[in-house]
C-alpha cells in the first residue's frame, strides 16, 4: 500500500507564510522530489536568510526549530565523540522523530512484496529474520513491521510491543500485527524455550506445578524460574543418605 502526495491544482495560490503575499504555487519550491507539495514560503523567501538571534549568556543556546532559548543541557550531543549540541533542542528532536519516514513512504512500501497474505520484506534482515528499514544518516536502522505498523495505525503504545500473529518474522502486513505486552509476546503466545517452559504444568518427573508444590528460584544470571517441592525433597534424602555412608 503506497502512501500518495497530494498534487497541487493548476493556478492555485498560496500564501507565504514570511512575507504573507498571496502567490501562485509555482513560486514555492517543493517539500522534496517525492513530495510535490508546496513549501511554506516562497522561492524568493527561500533565498533570504533568517536575520541572526541575539547573541546568549554563556550556557544558553537558541533552538533552531521552536526558537525558544533552553540550556545547552537541553541539547543533545553530536555523537558520542562531538561534544557540540545539536541545533535543535530535546523535545524537538522527540517531537519530530517518530513516525515520520526519510524520504518518503515509497520508499518503504517498495521493499514490501504484498502478493500473499503475508506481506514479505524484501529489504535486509536481522538473524532472527526480523527486516529492518534504514531511515538515513544519523538516525539508524528500526524493525520494518514496527515501520509498516506506524504508518498505518500511528505509534505503537507506550509498554507495548507488536507480536505477528502469523508467526512470520518478514511479514510486515499491518493486519497481522498487535501491540501487547512483552510477556504475552514472549510467555504467552511465543515460540521459543521460554514459552516452552511456561507451558509445562509438570516436572521432568511428573509432579505436578501447582500452588502447593511449586516454589520461585533465582538464578545466578538474575532470571527466575520455578521449581519442584517434590523433586526438591527427593534430592535432599538423596544427599543425606549419601553424607551418612560416608
Amino acid at each position: 500500500m503506497l502512501v500518495q502526495s497530494t498534487l497541487p491544482e493548476p493556478g492555485a495560490v498560496k500564501r507565504c507564510r514570511r512575507c504573507g503575499v498571496t502567490k501562485p504555487v509555482g513560486d514555492f519550491y517543493p517539500v522534496s522530489r517525492l513530495d510535490p507539495r508546496p513549501l511554506g514560503h516562497c522561492k524568493p523567501c527561500n533565498r533570504v536568510r533568517a536575520p541572526k538571534p541575539p547573541a546568549l549568556p554563556s550556557g544558553l543556546k537558541w533552538c533552531v526549530r521552536c526558537g525558544a532559548a533552553k540550556s545547552i543541557t537541553d541539547f543533545y550531543c553530536k555523537s558520542s565523540a562531538d561534544p557540540r549540541p545539536l541545533g535543535h533542542c530535546k523535545a524537538c528532536h522527540i517531537r519530530t522523530r517518530s513516525p515520520r519516514i526519510d524520504r518518503g513512504d515509497e520508499r518503504f512500501w517498495s521493499k514490501v512484496d504484498a502478493v500473499g497474505d503475508c506481506w514479505e520484506w524484501t529489504g535486509a534482515r536481522n538473524a532472527g529474520g526480523y527486516g529492518r528499514y534504514w531511515r538515513g544518516a544519523g538516525r539508524g536502522a528500526r524493525f520494518a513491521h514496527v515501520v509498516a505498523y506506524e504508518l498505518v495505525y500511528g505509534p505503537v503504545p507506550t509498554g507495548l510491543v507488536l507480536d505477528h500473529l502469523c508467526r512470520n518474522p518478514r511479514c510486515v502486513n499491518p493486519d497481522h500485527l498487535e501491540a501487547v505486552t512483552t510477556r504475552v509476546n514472549i510467555v504467552v503466545r511465543g515460540v521459543g524455550p521460554i514459552a516452552a517452559n511456561a507451558r509445562k504444568t509438570h516436572c521432568k518427573r511428573g509432579h505436578a506445578f501447582d500452588a502447593v508444590n511449586t516454589y520461585v528460584i533465582r538464578k545466578k544470571n538474575g532470571r527466575v524460574g520455578r521449581a519442584c517441592r517434590a523433586c526438591q525433597r527427593v534430592s535432599s534424602a538423596q544427599w543425606k543418605a549419601g553424607r551418612s555412608t560416608a
